[in-house]
């Protein structure tokens, strides 16, 4: 993780040309915490580099320090620090980014303090606490994202099945076409037109079909006519 991270040191340093101070934030105990400086030596012990790097372990510090930095980012990570999991705090970081209308914040909060509050009672709690904002909170991008992925993953699926279980001769072809489509409503398409094929060529012609719209969809326009 350090050499990961004076790598990405060197590139933001060469992209900005400004001296870059790099900071490894662990957000729940690991066992294989990396400790600054990172250090290389040669054989002879001689030290040919020395780079530093801050490490912040969110269980080692309160969550009043976090919350007196003032960054409006931060406040979802409060959950994961030592005395995090007390109503009190909580309440308060809700209180902050609902204010802030930090509504995407919000959401995430709420998953951070989730693991946190592990007894029934608190999951009781914690659900009563955020229910205010579900309204607000099921229009953020973070949950209409993941209602998009599983929209995606469950067309996926039953794409799979249903070549599996009409047109199996095809179905290493339909992993490798499907695997990159991120829209849900092509992937709609393609099952309806899979689950009326009368027959495998046509199961086919509708796989390359799908190929095509989503190669336009990513260039902006249709791909040129080729003469022979």
């Amino acid at each position: 993780m350090a050499q990961r991270l004076l790598e990405y040191n060197v590139l933001a340093t060469r992209e900005h040309a400004r001296p870059v101070l790099s900071c490894l934030i662990y957000l729940r105990r690991d066992s294989k915490i990396a400790e600054s400086p990172l250090v290389w030596e040669l054989p002879n012990g001689e030290k040919i580099l020395y780079f530093h790097f801050i490490v912040i372990k969110l269980w080692e510090i309160t969550a009043e320090e976090l919350i007196q930095t003032d960054l409006t980012g931060l406040l979802p990570l409060v959950p994961l620090t030592k005395d995090g999991d007390q109503y009190g705090v909580i309440d308060e970081v809700a209180t902050k980014l609902a204010t802030a209308e930090e509504y995407n914040l919000l959401e995430f909060a709420r998953r951070f303090a989730s693991p946190v509050f592990k007894d029934g009672s608190d999951h009781e709690w914690l659900n009563r606490r955020f229910a205010i904002y579900r309204d607000i909170l099921e229009d953020s991008w973070v949950v209409q994202e993941e209602r998009r992925e599983g929209k995606r993953d469950g067309l996926r699926q039953a794409l799979l099945a249903v070549v599996h279980a009409r047109f199996p001769e095809i179905l290493d072809l339909m992993k490798k076409q499907i695997d990159g489509v991120e829209d849900p409503e092509s992937l709609q398409d393609l099952l309806v037109k899979i689950s009326l094929a009368q027959n495998v060529e046509d199961a086919t012609m509708a796989l390359f079909a799908l190929d095509k719209a989503d190669r336009e969809t990513d260039t902006g326009h249709d791909e040129p006519a080729v003469s022979g």
